[in-house]
């Protein structure tokens, strides 16, 4: 079960973190691939860019706030200290987090 420590820890993972960022380029590509007539395209597009642009800033400025997302709180995250160094999983799959990205696009992107 998923609490707000074990997110915090997730956020702060380095191989989460690498993943968000493969996951968030991966939406990038989709938002500026798609129709100009989608809703709210012009400023989806806008934050896509920019998010590709400068991703490591974005990585940052997102990631606490998103692993507090239900398709990442509802997963099982646990942190384990038994090697003395925290080793973080999640069970959150990357559909889940794709789709949790692209629930959120359009609120993030202020469309």
């Amino acid at each position: 079960m998923s609490t707000n420590n074990t997110q915090l820890a997730l956020a702060a993972d380095p191989a989460f973190r690498l993943r968000f960022k493969g996951l968030l380029l991966q939406i990038t590509g989709q938002i500026l691939d798609e129709a100009a007539g989608t809703a709210g395209h012009t400023q989806r597009a806008v934050y896509a860019r920019l998010v590709q642009t400068n991703i490591d800033t974005y990585v940052t400025i997102l990631i606490q706030w998103f692993v507090m997302r239900t398709n990442l709180f509802g997963a099982n995250t646990t942190v384990s200290i038994a090697t003395g160094v925290p080793v973080v999983t999640t069970d959150a799959t990357d559909a889940a987090i794709l789709s949790q990205i692209a629930t959120d696009w359009t609120e993030i992107a202020g469309a």
